[in-house]
């Protein structure tokens, strides 16, 4: 609209701040700028390395890296992660519910990052199979 204010009346000093066509714009800048340094901040605390890895975050850890704000009022964790990588090809249907499966991941993920050369242990096995090779495991809870 402010663009065709000027072509029309070029002479006029428009101020563009009082269009509201303006104002929704800029604001949604902002509001996309805020997003994408809290994803970022985000992909710290969840140790998020590639896309997949957002997958396994379950909605408890997204509200513990100070989601609780941003993530609802935006329409949740996937609608956030098109609009900050609108090119990667999400799959809707691979975010889940939260269940101790889901964490599961994230332990072995930090388990790889505290021991880079290893434990004897193949962290590349499911967890259901790391536990079932141990000797003296614990029944799982389920």
């Amino acid at each position: 609209m402010g663009r065709a204010l000027r072509a029309i009346y070029p002479d006029h000093q428009w101020d563009l701040t009082k269009i509201s066509d303006f104002r929704s714009k800029n604001s949604q800048k902002k509001e996309i700028a805020a997003v994408r340094e809290w994803v970022a901040y985000a992909e710290k605390g969840l140790l998020i390395r590639e896309m997949e890895d957002w997958y396994r975050a379950t909605p408890t850890q997204v509200m513990k890296v100070k989601g609780s704000s941003v993530v609802p009022k935006l329409g949740g964790l996937p609608h956030i992660l098109q609009k900050v990588y609108p090119d990667y090809p999400w799959d809707l249907s691979r975010f889940v519910n939260p269940s101790l499966k889901m964490s599961q991941p994230w332990v072995m993920e930090v388990l790889r990052r505290l021991f880079p050369r290893g434990t004897g242990i193949s962290l590349s096995a499911s967890p259901t199979t790391l536990h079932n090779s141990m000797p003296f495991s614990p029944p799982l809870l389920k």
